[in-house]
């Protein structure tokens, strides 16, 4: 019960901005907290008989308790206002009634911190805090030190001047701990999302590519000498698509590429792009990397087995056709809304051509990658091939890794 009311004190409404978001618990405890210390002065000043500042805090009580709820519906400016002209007529009254000694001038400087939490400019913040202190130094330079009531004696003035004391700095403290609090909870939550914008914009760019346009570096384009890109093709697509719900052939496609994304990235490939039912992918881009070939040699490897297993389990009929091309290429960031990291080049356009005139089932590679694959991998010659756009080709099937 206690912690329900502890989260819904401490909770802003949605409406408010992020900045009054901050101060609201803190407005909250400064209003609850000036309705308990009013309340206590209005027991007392009945007791000794005060009868002018006890109707007073009866306005006080009325006044902090409308703080409380005008906080509660966000409205802040009214509400704060409101109270801390309130404390500055009181501080007044109580301080010419029981005198400097008594410690009602103390909440003051309370006002100060009250000015703080308004949704002003910082200028109109600093003009009110420096009246406010001309104030206090008016009511120190001309108020009594002592009282002149007959009934009040030196004790009385003694526990009021502690209790003011305590009272102003439990305000202090409080107001401290929840604006502490509140920034804390809003630096988290801010870091949270930080954090998930990073990580979808990753799951857009290259992270040092990111890093580069957040640096507002300008076009993003690099030249690399060689690198390896594989286009894949799921084989039986168009006629699975054409005996499932959209809701099933979506499901299917992201299965698969999600697991050709967890691939990628064991193999430390660089996803580019899908289109369709292709997917395609680069090694070497955009990090040079000696080991590109492999790295794509053995993700096409794993690719294939993967389709194997899963046209197995789900009992589909559709496999896979890559095509692997290594060479020169330029890769860079295109657009200004929805933009991506792509990569161009004729290495780009023979590696397509692999994959279209490339078998189901078959890893179809240029006869360039099987000279960089060397000697660890099993191949297939096919010969010559008429490449459309490319002319005769002599191309390779990558079978297998030899054992090693």
């Amino acid at each position: 019960m206690f912690r329900d009311v502890w989260v819904w004190f401490k909770t802003p409404p949605m409406l408010l901005n992020d900045d009054d978001k901050n101060i609201f618990a803190a407005a909250s405890f400064c209003s609850v907290l000036g309705f308990l210390v009013h309340l206590i002065f209005l027991l007392a000043f009945i007791a000794l008989d005060v009868k002018g500042l006890a109707y007073f805090n009866i306005l006080s009580i009325l006044i902090f308790l409308g703080g409380f709820i005008s906080t509660r519906m966000g409205r802040f400016t009214i509400g704060l206002i409101t109270m801390t002209l309130e404390v500055i007529v009181h501080a007044f009254l109580a301080t010419y009634t029981f005198g400097l000694n008594s410690g009602f001038h103390v909440f003051l400087f309370g006002t100060i911190i009250m000015w703080f939490l308004m949704t002003f400019s910082i200028k109109t913040k600093l003009f009110i805090g420096f009246i406010n202190c001309i104030l206090i130094s008016l009511l120190i330079l001309s108020a009594p030190r002592g009282t002149s009531l007959d009934n009040i004696g030196p004790e009385i003035i003694k526990a009021f001047e502690v209790f003011n004391g305590l009272s102003l700095v439990t305000m202090c403290m409080c107001f401290c701990y929840f604006y502490h609090s509140s920034v804390t909870q809003a630096k988290t939550a801010l870091s949270k999302e930080f954090h998930r914008s990073e990580t979808l914009l990753h799951n857009v760019l290259p992270p040092p590519i990111a890093h580069r346009l957040k640096s507002d570096e300008g076009v993003i384009a690099d030249g690399f000498p060689v690198c390896s890109v594989l286009f894949a093709d799921i084989v039986g697509f168009t006629v699975m698509s054409q005996q499932l719900s959209p809701q099933r052939l979506v499901e299917m496609l992201n299965d698969i590429f999600s697991s050709f994304d967890k691939l990628a990235n064991n193999h430390g490939l660089e996803k580019i792009k899908t289109i369709g039912d292709s997917y395609m992918v680069v090694s070497g881009v955009p990090h040079e990397d000696g080991g590109h070939v492999q790295k794509i040699a053995d993700f096409a490897l794993d690719m294939r087995k993967f389709m194997t297993r899963y046209k197995t389990n789900k009992g589909m009929d559709i496999g896979i056709r890559i095509g692997v091309h290594s060479g020169p290429a330029v890769a860079g960031v295109i657009g200004k809304n929805k933009f991506i990291y792509d990569i161009w080049g004729d290495t780009v356009n023979t590696a397509a051509r692999m994959e279209t005139h490339g078998q189901a089932g078959e890893i179809h590679i240029s006869n360039l990658t099987k000279e960089l694959l060397g000697s660890a991998y099993q191949f297939d010659d096919v010969g010559q091939s008429e490449i459309k756009g490319k002319g005769l080709m002599k191309t390779w099937l990558l079978k297998s890794k030899r054992p090693s």
